[in-house]
């Protein structure tokens, strides 16, 4: 469902389809159960991560971020607020659009 919903964003912007990567989904899940047992919610920099880097979601209602595409959503309606600069592309004039870049 994740990497659909990605991919239903990106084709907006002519950006090529994301795949599963099995790999790429365990060293997630390693990442995840890390913070987990922290009880801590922090961006990984990048070596425990498998060199990937990550968009967090949180929600009173987990089902909720486990069963659509809320999270996604979330991230690509920075786009709108706080809104993307496309005439200034990259974080240092869209610090508030992190996940969407």
């Amino acid at each position: 469902m994740a990497v659909q919903g990605h991919n239903n964003y990106r084709r907006a912007h002519q950006v090529p389809d994301i795949k599963f990567d099995k790999e790429t989904a365990e060293a997630a899940q390693k990442w995840a159960d890390k913070l987990s047992l922290e009880g801590n919610m922090y961006h990984c920099d990048g070596e425990e991560c498998g060199g990937c880097g990550e968009n967090m979601a949180t929600h009173s209602d987990r089902t909720k971020l486990s069963t659509t595409n809320y999270a996604t959503w979330k991230w690509y309606n920075q786009l709108l607020e706080p809104g993307y600069n496309f005439d200034k592309p990259g974080p240092q004039a869209n610090s508030g659009t992190l996940e969407f870049s």
